[in-house]
């Protein structure tokens, strides 16, 4: 004899077809949704907000790294200033131009040796998609000699936030990513004039990825002013 399902497994069946059918029509909604917001842009309005928060991660590290290795300067030092503001043409940024700020990290009494760190903000300008580049170098640099004359050697890390953008004009094409970053050394030479005027001059050699890992040999002056 056949069995009849029961007033309770009907319904049992019923709610989960009507279930299912919740999960089918909640999934299509779902799908529709973000397909309509990819249309309206917002993936790169997610790349923007992982840009900016990775921005604001590297100025608040580089602040606390000047606050921690702070050290005050003495009265009986050579160099009576410890920090400087400068204008550097090409270097570090890798862009025409860029405005730094730069400290005396370490500065003993009876050392020719100084440490210094370095951070900017610059802009270059990508001629394959006509779109703006924002360049943040930041250096930590060795300087050697006494008074007014110095020997400078530094490595820095300049990272670098531009427009996500594919060019089809290549063969095969080539994705220039919304971020990449270089590593750069510095050998070069530092002159102070009065003891406020900085003159900076160096050969760097730089490692990036733009959008192909690659070395660029390139140089750097700077005008500043002491304080």
């Amino acid at each position: 004899m056949r069995h009849r399902p029961g007033h309770r497994e009907m319904r049992n069946a019923r709610q989960h077809v009507d279930h299912e059918d919740k999960r089918a029509t909640l999934k299509r909604k779902t799908d529709i949704v973000w397909s309509h917001l990819a249309h309206c842009g917002v993936n790169d309005f997610f790349v923007s907000y992982r840009e900016i928060y990775l921005l604001k991660l590297l100025t608040f590290a580089f602040f606390c790294f000047f606050v921690a290795f702070r050290v005050d300067v003495n009265a009986q030092s050579e160099i009576e200033t410890n920090q400087t503001t400068y204008l550097e043409f090409l270097g570090n940024s890798r862009g025409i131009w860029s405005i730094n700020y730069d400290r005396i990290l370490i500065k003993p009494n009876s050392s020719c040796c100084l440490l210094t760190g370095r951070m900017g903000f610059g802009t270059d300008y990508r001629t394959k998609d006509s779109s703006a580049i924002i360049n943040l170098p930041l250096e930590l640099s060795l300087l050697l000699g006494r008074r007014n004359s110095f020997f400078e050697t530094g490595l820095g890390w300049t990272a670098s936030f531009g427009k996500n953008f594919l060019d089809t004009s290549s063969k095969p094409p080539r994705h220039y990513p919304p971020f990449y970053s270089g590593w750069v050394l510095r050998i070069g030479y530092r002159y102070m004039v009065y003891k406020t005027i900085v003159l900076r001059a160096a050969p760097l050699l730089l490692f990036v990825n733009d959008p192909d890992p690659k070395l660029e040999i390139t140089f750097g002056i700077s005008l500043g002013y002491a304080f």
